[in-house]
C-alpha cells in the first residue's frame, strides 16, 4: 500500500478532528448526537471511507498545475449555482452544478485530481450561501461522500474505455455516459442513505422519490462538461465558456421548478392549516352546543325538582321554560308556554283591587338597581280557578352582568291564606 504523504496526512488528521467534533453542532437539534443510532454509524462509515480514500489517493503531483486551479476554482465558483431541494432536513440540503466542473477535471486530469477538485467544490456548498448553517458532520460527510463518488467515477470511466487522447466525443461516449450514470447514482444514493438511516424510511424510497428526479440535470450539466473539455483539449479555450451556458439553464431550470414546487407545498400547507381551524372550529362550536344542551338539560332538571312554580323568559318577556309545579298552578304545559308572552300564561292579580299587575319584565331587565321584585298576588289559572301566590322576580345576568332574561319564582300560599283568614275571623267573633 502507499504511504499517505504529507498532504494526505494533513487531510486524514483534519477529518479525524470533524469526526470528533460532530457532536459539537452549532444547533443541539442537528447534532450528530440527534441522530438515530443507525444513521449515527451510517454516517461515521462514509466518512472514513472518503477520509480513506482522500488519504490514500491524494495526488502526488500536479502534470498541468495550471488546468487543475482553473477547474478546482470553476468547481467552487459553480458550487454557487445550487438549489434547495424539498427534503424533511432542519438545516435543508442543496444540488449544484459544480459536477461538470468535476467531470472536466476527471477527463483533463485524473481521478485523483478530480477527487480533490469534487472535495473542495462541497465543501463551498455546504459553507457559503446556506439557509442555516450546516452541522460540521454534514458538511464532513459531504466531503467524504464526494471523494467516494469520484473515485467511483473514475473506475467506472476507466472500465468503459475513458483513456483515448484526445479527447473525442465520438469515440468516448459510453465512458462519458458511464462516468456520468455513475456520479449521479452515487453521490444521490449517498444521501438517500443517510436521509433514510435518520427517517426510518427505505434509501430506495428516499432516492426514487426525492432525487430521481434530478437526474436529467446531471445528464445536461455533466454532457456540458464533457464538451468543455473536449473543447480545450483541443486548444479552444475560450470555446469553452460557452458551455456554461447550458449548465447555467438547467439550474435556472430547476430553480425555477424547485420553487414552484415549494410554493405549491407552502400553499398546500397554509391550506391544511386552514382546514385544521376549521374543522377546530366547528368541534369547539359543537362541544358548546352540546356543552349548552346539557347545561339546558340539568336546568330543567333542577327546576323541575323545585317545590316552586318557576317559568324563566327572556328580555321581550317571551316564556323558555316552565317547571312542572308552574304547569300545574298555571293550566299551561311547557310545550304550549314555550314561545307565549308571559302576560298570557302567567296571570295575576292584585289581591285586594282584583286589578291585573303590570309586566315587570321591562323594569327588571332594563333596571340595573332593581335587583328582585316580591309580592302576593292572585294568580288566574288557565280554567279561571284562582290562587294565591306568592311570586318574586329577578332580571338573570350572566357572569360579565348583562342582562339576558327574568326568572319569576312563585308557590302556592291559598291554604296559609285561608287559615290566616279563618283565624282572624275566630279571633274576631270570638272577642265579640
Amino acid at each position: 500500500m502507499r504511504a499517505v504523504t504529507l498532504p494526505g496526512r494533513l487531510l486524514m488528521a483534519g477529518l479525524r478532528r470533524g469526526v470528533a467534533a460532530v457532536q459539537e453542532a452549532s444547533h443541539p437539534a442537528l447534532g450528530f448526537r440527534a441522530l438515530p443510532g443507525g444513521a449515527q454509524l451510517y454516517v461515521a462509515m462514509v466518512i472514513a471511507a472518503g477520509a480513506g480514500l482522500v488519504a490514500a489517493a491524494f495526488p502526488l503531483d500536479f502534470p498541468r498545475p495550471l488546468m487543475f486551479a482553473v477547474l478546482l476554482i470553476t468547481s467552487c465558483l459553480t458550487s454557487a449555482w445550487k438549489v434547495n431541494l424539498p427534503l424533511a432536513l432542519s438545516s435543508g440540503s442543496t444540488l449544484s452544478m459544480s459536477y461538470a466542473a468535476n467531470l472536466m477535471a476527471l477527463l483533463l486530469l485524473s481521478p485523483r485530481e478530480a477527487m480533490i477538485v469534487a472535495v473542495a467544490g462541497a465543501w463551498t456548498q455546504c459553507t457559503f450561501s446556506v439557509k442555516q448553517p450546516y452541522p460540521l458532520y454534514r458538511t464532513v460527510f459531504s466531503m467524504a461522500a464526494e471523494a467516494v463518488t469520484m473515485q467511483a467515477t473514475g473506475i467506472a470511466y476507466l472500465w468503459l474505455g475513458g483513456i483515448s487522447h484526445p479527447l473525442s466525443i465520438i469515440t468516448l461516449p459510453k465512458a462519458i455516459l458511464g462516468a456520468i450514470a455513475t456520479y449521479f447514482v452515487v453521490n444521490t444514493g449517498l444521501v438517500a442513505g443517510a436521509i433514510a438511516f435518520s427517517t426510518d424510511r427505505s434509501a430506495w424510497r428516499v432516492w426514487r422519490d426525492d432525487f430521481l428526479w434530478s437526474g436529467p440535470s446531471f445528464i445536461v450539466a455533466g454532457s456540458a462538461g464533457a464538451i468543455a473539455a473536449i473543447v480545450i483539449e483541443r486548444g479552444d479555450h475560450w470555446l469553452a465558456i460557452l458551455m456554461l451556458a447550458p449548465i447555467y439553464l438547467t439550474y435556472r431550470t430547476y430553480h425555477l421548478f424547485l420553487g414552484r414546487i415549494e410554493d405549491e407545498r407552502r400553499h398546500n400547507a397554509e391550506t391544511r392549516k386552514l382546514h385544521g381551524e376549521a374543522v377546530e372550529a366547528l368541534m369547539q362550536a359543537r362541544r358548546a352546543k352540546e356543552d349548552l344542551a346539557n347545561e339546558k338539560e340539568r336546568l330543567a332538571v333542577t327546576l323541575r325538582s323545585i317545590g316552586d312554580g318557576v317559568i324563566t323568559t327572556d328580555l321581550n318577556g317571551t316564556i323558555l321554560l316552565i317547571n312542572s309545579v308552574a304547569e300545574a298552578l298555571t293550566g299551561w304545559t311547557q310545550n304550549e308556554a314555550a314561545g307565549q308572552p308571559l302576560s298570557a300564561v302567567f296571570q295575576n292579580f292584585d289581591p285586594d283591587t282584583r286589578t291585573r299587575y303590570e309586566n315587570v319584565v321591562e323594569r327588571l331587565t332594563q333596571n340595573a338597581d332593581q335587583p328582585r321584585l316580591t309580592r302576593a298576588s292572585v294568580l288566574v289559572a288557565r280554567d279561571l280557578s284562582e290562587r294565591s301566590i306568592e311570586e318574586i322576580a329577578a332580571p338573570l345576568r350572566d357572569a360579565a352582568g348583562r342582562t339576558l332574561g327574568m326568572v319569576v319564582a312563585f308557590r302556592d300560599i291559598t291554604d296559609t291564606f285561608v287559615d290566616a283568614f279563618v283565624r282572624r275571623a275566630d279571633e274576631k267573633f270570638g272577642s265579640a
